[in-house]
């Protein structure tokens, strides 16, 4: 009973809100005092409020929302045109001949009110839309009142840029960019020291379920973005689309003053773009990106661009040469890309430019969806354009190292500058995986890379029955041969083609792929994760980084062999009796051959990015150590004089190297180090450790025999600090001196 009457009366006030609402439109048709007229309907609204929410659950309340939305927006029409009115009083916009506006204090006074009361309205309008379960995004609708400001610089520029005035013209982009950046920047103090104040107090004291905020200079600018550059862009796009130069021309032009309405104006270009399939706040750069034909002509035309700029750079005179006098110094260990500018060709940092610059094109875009095709179609093709480049101008020339002079010092400069740039390259690289842009854009290539694993297997189990069907169905053998060999590339090529994200596929003679001769398709090999979305281009660099670095020790250790190689007979007769037929001082390592290295490293040392140097240095170590073991020490007798004669040499060897470490013998040399140490060691130590080794391997304790070689090793470690021999080939060497055969 008592909820009935709760019902009853809360019925009775709407139908009374009702009557009122009625005679207030009656009232409207006679009167001729819109202003008036607003004010009295705001503060009837109001009043309503006051008295409570009124939910009865039946249709009597949105009656009465829809009631009032109905007089709002017929109020709403009849500000509007007074305050067209009232701005044209102030003699808005500004004009190239007339530079101030008429700011007498009735006129902006009056502009206020106007302001005002249509602010009002619409909040009263947002609030009843509300109530009734409409969408609240409505609040992404233009304001009002600020129509008055933008429709006459729309008309302006639509006059300049829409019909057959000299001024339109398409091939001339930035003069409708700088009209509306500069209508921007003379209007925008109006809006907000005038305008939002009076936005900021209304928003404040309409009493709603949801606090509104008007960014009435975020507002303004979309409107012009909208109405202005959009509308442009969208008549000149068929002329536009058909010239590679032209679509880059206007891009060019747009994305500067992109930037600068983010930066200097806060205009949030990527507001509700989570919500939405485009953004609610668009840029200019919006009209391309949000449109995905438009954006893959964008994409087409920077490529084109951008692949004839990287073929100016690689072709231009000087392209391979570094600054003079560029010698980074600083530790052997990884670096950062500032390190390694100085040291890489011009090329080099001209082809990262250009990189650099298409990501600043695509930086601002609302998804990695719509940035990722710059990566991938653009920037990685861009890099394996350049790395083929170093490959076939810097290293692939040195391949004959036998057929090269010895230390040619042109082939040996363009392995260092091919090194140098191909590290630098890889450095900035990962740098640049590290930033937001590019880490989202990996995000969302493993998220794809996922997807696409999952439709490729499906894919594979579906042509593996379509290919079972033919095979069965066909008895002629050439023909379905025939068939075979046209069908089995369209379908596996469509398994292995990835779409999105596009494979980066390196078409250069590098060894980087695998071959399966049964799909007759070139499978790429699983990159290393090292480099984010460039992770692909980061693993083709260090396969050919390591090629030169591997040539340039190639051509060190060349010339150490065939140095030492000539002395190599005399050499064996000096580690068996210690003599030398001269009756001089007996050598293994010619003081020439010692020298020539020394230079060599120096030069390296000269010309090379010091993590480079460091790679060379090891690379060459290897090879010399590798070339004295097997040359010099297996299968040789020593005495004990020819054995201490070759650790005089290796220390003469090993001193090369100290520039590059203090111990260059436990760094680079570990295994001949060890080689040698067993060898000279004193008659009667090593009769004692060969005759240990001896027992440990003719089967003594034959049940801890493990625990017994690890012991040994321990004991060659701890008592002889050798570590990278077993103690099988600890017996081998030991049984090299003469003393033991």
């Amino acid at each position: 009973m008592e909820n009935s009457v709760i019902s009853y009366l809360k019925r009775a006030q709407l139908t009374k809100k009702l009557e009122t609402l009625s005679r207030v439109e009656n009232q409207m048709e006679n009167a001729n005092d819109v202003e008036k007229r607003a004010v009295g309907f705001i503060e009837l609204v109001g009043q309503f409020r006051r008295d409570g929410n009124e939910a009865t659950g039946d249709n009597l309340e949105s009656v009465v929302s829809e009631r009032i939305n109905s007089i709002a927006l017929e109020l709403r029409d009849g500000l509007c045109n007074k305050l067209k009115k009232a701005v044209a009083q102030l003699e808005w916009p500004l004009t190239a001949n007339r530079r101030k506006l008429n700011m007498s204090s009735s006129v902006v006074a009056h502009v206020k009110s106007l302001f005002e009361h249509i602010a009002s309205l619409q909040l009263i309008y947002l609030r009843n839309k509300s109530v009734a379960n409409i969408d609240e995004t409505e609040i992404e609708d233009d304001i009002w009142g600020l129509e008055a400001f933008v429709e006459p610089i729309v008309k302006r520029f639509r006059y300049h840029f829409g019909g057959n005035r000299k001024t339109n013209r398409v091939d001339k982009p930035e003069w409708f960019v700088s009209f509306i950046s500069d209508m921007i920047k003379d209007h925008s103090p109006i809006i907000v020291e005038i305008l939002q104040p009076v936005a900021e107090i209304v928003c404040a004291s309409i009493d709603t379920e949801i606090r509104y905020f008007f960014d009435l200079l975020s507002q303004f600018v979309r409107s012009l973005i909208r109405k202005c550059i959009h509308w442009r862009l969208d008549k000149s796009y068929k002329v536009l689309e058909s010239s590679d130069a032209l679509m880059c021309h206007t891009i060019d032009q747009i994305l500067p003053v992109d930037n600068q309405l983010r930066g200097i104006y806060g205009y949030a270009a990527d507001l509700g773009a989570s919500k939405h399939k485009h953004s609610a706040w668009p840029s200019m750069i919006d009209f391309f990106a949000d449109d995905e034909k438009r954006r893959q002509r964008w994409v087409r035309a920077d490529f084109l661009n951008a692949y004839k700029r990287i073929e100016t750079i690689i072709s231009e005179d000087g392209a391979w040469q570094t600054p003079r006098n560029a010698k980074p110094k600083h530790s052997l260990t990884k670096t950062k890309a500032s390190e390694t500018v100085g040291c890489v060709p011009e090329s080099c940092n001209e082809m990262l430019n250009l990189v650099k610059k298409i990501s600043n094109r695509f930086s601002k875009l609302l998804t990695p969806e719509q940035s990722f095709p710059f990566v991938s179609n653009i920037q990685l093709p861009i890099l394996n354009t350049y790395r083929l480049a170093v490959f076939n101008q810097l290293i692939e020339p040195a391949k004959n190292i036998k057929r090269d002079p010895l230390f040619h010092k042109e082939t040996i400069r363009m392995l260092c500058v091919g090194a140098n740039a191909l590290l630098h390259i890889g450095i900035v690289l990962e740098e640049w995986a590290g930033e937001f842009v590019y880490s989202s854009i990996r995000e969302y290539q493993l998220s794809t890379e996922t997807l696409s694993e999952t439709s490729r297997m499906a894919i594979l189990g579906k042509s593996r029955h379509i290919m079972k069907n033919i095979q069965t169905s066909i008895t002629d053998s050439k023909y379905k041969r025939d068939l075979l060999k046209n069908v089995v590339p369209s379908v596996l090529g469509r398994l292995w083609r990835n779409d999105k994200p596009q494979s980066n596929t390196v078409t250069d003679s590098e060894p980087t792929k695998e071959h399966n001769e049964d799909i007759g398709n070139t499978i790429e090999m699983k990159p290393d994760a090292r480099g984010g979305v460039f992770a692909s281009e980061v693993y083709q660099l260090d396969l050919v980084y390591n090629k030169a670095i591997k040539k340039l020790a190639d051509i060190t250790v060349f010339s150490f062999r065939a140095e030492t190689s000539l002395v190599l007979s005399k050499t064996r007769e000096q580690l068996k009796h210690h003599e030398n037929e001269n009756g001089g001082p007996a050598f293994i390592f010619p003081q020439r051959v010692l020298k020539s290295l020394s230079l060599s490293l120096s030069m390296f040392e000269d010309q090379l990015h010091p993590v480079a140097v460091n790679s060379v240095v090891k690379n060459i170590a290897n090879g010399i150590s590798e070339f004295v073991l097997s040359a010099i020490i297996e299968n040789q007798v020593f005495s004990e004089e020819g054995a201490k004669l070759l650790e005089r040499e290796c220390q003469s060897l090993y001193r090369p190297f100290l520039a590059f470490s203090k111990r260059p013998e436990n760094r680079y040399f570990r295994d001949l180090k060890d080689h040698v140490t067993l060898l000279a060691l004193p008659k009667n130590s090593l009769m004692s450790l060969a005759s240990a080794l001896q027992n440990l391997f003719e089967g003594h304790h034959v049940h801890n025999h493990d625990y017994e070689v690890n012991q040994m090793q321990s004991m060659l470690e701890d008592g002889y600090h050798i570590s990278n021999i077993s103690p099988l080939d600890a017996l081998t060497v030991c049984l090299q001196r003469i003393e033991l055969k």
